[in-house]
């Protein structure tokens, strides 16, 4: 069966409306064809930015019925609603942050990360290394764009990685690291 999606990409958030439309239309550009949004319960007014993507299909917005819990794993139980409930649509489903974004090694030469995935395609996941850019020397919000402010980062990457998977292949996901 030939699924709905190539890439997908799964998103917890609370109160970051600020953060949602940079992030959203990144990914796109980079071939993130459908994004399943988790609202942790944000009081942020952050409707009003979904509203275009989810009326074109782009976003599937779902609100959480309890608030979940930052200092423990608070994304593990949704990650795995989201491949049972839509893993069927897509090949493959990214698990990150509204304050990660995916960057590709040449942009030139990957015009997508469809053509980046395709060479993985044998796999039924991939980790992802990533870079930290810390606060960048900013001591308060501004109203930039993310990609804009953080510039420079640290040298190493570090080690917790973010992962890409096949949905039909994932029995278990404890958090978005494994």
């Amino acid at each position: 069966m030939r699924q709905k999606h190539y890439l997908t990409a799964t998103l917890v958030f609370k109160d970051e409306a600020r953060y949602l439309k940079e992030w959203l239309d990144y990914h796109i550009l980079l071939g993130v064809q459908h994004f399943y949004l988790y609202d942790n319960q944000s009081t942020d007014k952050f409707a009003h930015i979904l509203d275009w993507y989810v009326r074109n299909n782009i976003v599937t917005y779902r609100l959480l019925d309890l608030v979940l819990d930052p200092s423990s794993s608070p994304c593990a139980p949704h990650r795995m609603e989201a491949i049972e409930r839509y893993g069927p649509e897509c090949e493959w489903m990214a698990f990150i942050d509204v304050d990660e974004f995916f960057v590709l090694d040449n942009i030139e030469r990957n015009i997508n990360l469809h053509k980046t995935l395709q060479l993985y395609d044998q796999y039924s996941g991939i980790e992802v290394r990533r870079a930290e850019f810390g606060f960048g020397g900013h001591k308060k919000y501004d109203p930039k764009p993310v990609l804009e402010r953080f510039t420079t980062r640290s040298a190493r990457q570090l080690g917790r990685p973010k992962v890409l998977v096949k949905p039909k292949h994932v029995a278990h996901f404890p958090n978005a690291h494994q």
